[in-house]
């Protein structure tokens, strides 16, 4: 089993639009997308930032999604929030992989 990790930056100018944009387009598909809750999680910073940093992680049940995840559903979310908020929001992904202990 997988974990998606997704990182996000957000300058303040754009941040009340991009965070109604994940919540209410983004976080729904993904969910519906891989059928398990996403975690949505705002990282805090020990040092005054000038930007938001927010992380969102879903379940990926193998390599396959992940592909359609990056060929898909990043796709479209580029697609139209690249135009929107053009560089005022970064975003990198990390697949991560589950290990048992």
């Amino acid at each position: 089993m997988y974990i998606i990790s997704t990182t996000f930056v957000v300058e303040p100018k754009v941040h009340g639009l991009w965070y109604k944009f994940l919540t209410e387009k983004f976080l729904p598909r993904l969910e519906e997308e891989s059928g398990k809750k996403v975690v949505f999680t705002r990282v805090l910073h020990q040092t005054k930032e000038s930007h938001y940093t927010y992380s969102v992680q879903c379940d990926c049940r193998d390599i396959p999604f992940y592909q359609r995840f990056m060929e898909q559903i990043m796709a479209d979310y580029s697609e139209v929030a690249e135009p929107m908020f053009e560089d005022k929001v970064l975003y990198f992904i990390t697949l991560l992989k589950k290990i048992d202990f």
